[in-house]
């Protein structure tokens, strides 16, 4: 999946991040603003006319609303990252999916969360809900919370400059001696002197900054939250690590061929120590090591003795306090050395012949990258019922379901270790360590299925199908 990126991935300061993500915005800046002109213009259109007698209202709930109608942007900048951009009919066609779930919590308990930006992504397009949610949120922001917060602050510094420049702009150019004072009508204190056409136009300034600006907000949490999964993850480091390993691959035999070549002229019979030695004595009879001179110094005869050095007497008053600074002193390390032994007997109070940590590895994960692993979760034969979830549209709870099989079947079966925070690409260089060679390349065609209908959004291939058919071959026994 990683060598379909069409961005460089390298870790980046976060303002780096943000350069990055509007870079990508400017590569698809006739899609993105297409599908969010689409999108805005029309609710903007139908608040400004219900709500003509109250513009400002209009306005008000079309900022309130920029999170749930920004939704597409994201969509086609997740896709474009990967080498698929998506058009206008099928970003609209895959509105349902955009807008399935957290419309609720878009507007409302998420609204004002200034890190909107960077956790948009975690939602819609890693589909994380809940606890699974809050999780992944705690991780990304643990380095990332004030970039977010500054880019959400520049942003509406921005949102609320462009209104202003533009009715500053528009009082510049307004003639003087029209008999009509711009600013004084569209600031008038008193109601019955405010022109409705004035105060309607005025109102739209907000909507017309909306419709500019909120692209650039999105692609740039989108590349802050990019940059994070890079720290986070070495995406970096695998894409260098493959591109040395395919080198390294495609190079082998020239270099052995070079090595042979090269080396065959080098191989020959070593010079005699003798003629060394013989030459050795030649370079020490030469003038130059037969060289002798005589130097004077003065010294003196008896050396003068060295001083005592003095010692210090501590005052009387730190004298007296001493004592007591060492009594408090054994205090603490009794107190902190009883608190270690508490500590260590409330950890090993369940199996005193072990570490905490063995005690963790024997039980297999019940979640991994959010997905319910327990045996209770899954079906009994999860091939037979993804395919019913494929034939039903439902593809990438289909996917998900193959896929969590998969890794408890890796858990539970095969007793793979999956150490905590693993990525997609470890667990599955894990995986085919411990499972067989067929089974190893089912499970890489599904992880990559998976991945890009999960993170990319992107809509399954019909090859993908035959995963669901293939799973009980690899994987028998239904639920692990």
């Amino acid at each position: 999946m990683l060598e379909r990126l069409k961005v460089a991935v390298r870790a980046r300061a976060p303002f780096e991040a943000l350069d990055l993500g509007l870079a990508v915005l400017r590569a698809q800046a006739g899609p993105v603003y297409r599908v969010w002109l689409t999108t805005f213009l029309p609710v903007a259109l139908v608040l400004h006319t219900l709500l003509w007698r109250h513009p400002w209202w209009a306005t008000l709930l079309l900022v309130w609303l920029k999170p749930l109608l920004g939704r597409p942007i994201l969509h086609i900048l997740g896709r474009a990252t990967f080498g698929e951009v998506p058009s206008l009919r099928a970003t609209l066609r895959a509105f349902p999916l955009i807008y399935r779930r957290g419309t609720l919590a878009t507007l409302l308990w998420r609204r004002l969360g200034p890190e909107r930006s960077l956790l948009l992504p975690v939602w819609q397009l890693e589909g994380q809900q809940g606890r699974d949610y809050r999780q992944r949120s705690r991780v990304l922001l643990r380095a990332g919370r004030s970039a977010a917060f500054l880019w959400t602050f520049f942003a509406f510094g921005m949102w609320l400059l462009l209104p202003a420049s533009l009715l500053a702009l528009a009082a510049f150019l307004w003639p003087q001696g029209s008999g009509f004072d711009l600013m004084e009508a569209l600031f008038a204190s008193e109601a019955h002197r405010r022109l409705p056409a004035l105060d309607f136009s005025l109102a739209l300034l907000p909507t017309l900054a909306t419709a500019l600006l909120e692209p650039f907000y999105v692609a740039g949490g989108f590349g802050l939250y990019l940059n994070r999964r890079v720290h986070l993850e070495g995406w970096d480091l695998e894409l260098a690590f493959r591109g040395l390993a395919a080198r390294a691959t495609r190079m082998r035999s020239v270099v052995l061929a070079l090595l042979l070549v090269l080396g065959l002229p080098l191989v020959g019979s070593p010079p005699p120590p003798s003629a060394a030695k013989s030459q050795l004595q030649e370079v020490l009879k030469s003038p130059e090591f037969q060289v002798k001179s005589k130097r004077r110094a003065l010294r003196f005869r008896h050396r003068p003795e060295a001083r005592q050095p003095r010692t210090w007497q501590p005052p009387a008053w730190l004298a007296q306090l001493l004592p007591w600074i060492a009594q408090g002193v054994k205090v603490l390390l009794v107190s902190v050395g009883l608190g270690l032994l508490v500590w260590l007997l409330l950890r090993f109070r369940r199996d005193p012949g072990a570490p905490p940590e063995v005690r963790e590895e024997r039980r297999p994960p019940e979640q991994l990258f959010g997905l319910d692993l327990r045996p209770r979760s899954l079906p009994k034969r999860p091939g037979s019922a993804a395919e019913a979830l494929w034939d039903a549209g439902r593809f990438r709870e289909a996917l998900a379901l193959l896929y969590r099989g998969a890794l408890a079947h890796l858990v539970r079966v095969e007793h793979a270790t999956i150490p905590p925070g693993a990525t997609e690409s470890e667990v599955l260089g894990i995986a085919q360590q411990a499972l067989p060679e067929g089974a190893g390349a089912y499970l890489e065609r599904l992880t990559g299925a998976w991945c890009r209908v999960a993170y990319g959004g992107a809509a399954p291939e019909a090859s993908d199908r035959h995963l669901c058919g293939e799973w009980s071959l690899h994987f028998p026994g239904g639920r692990s």
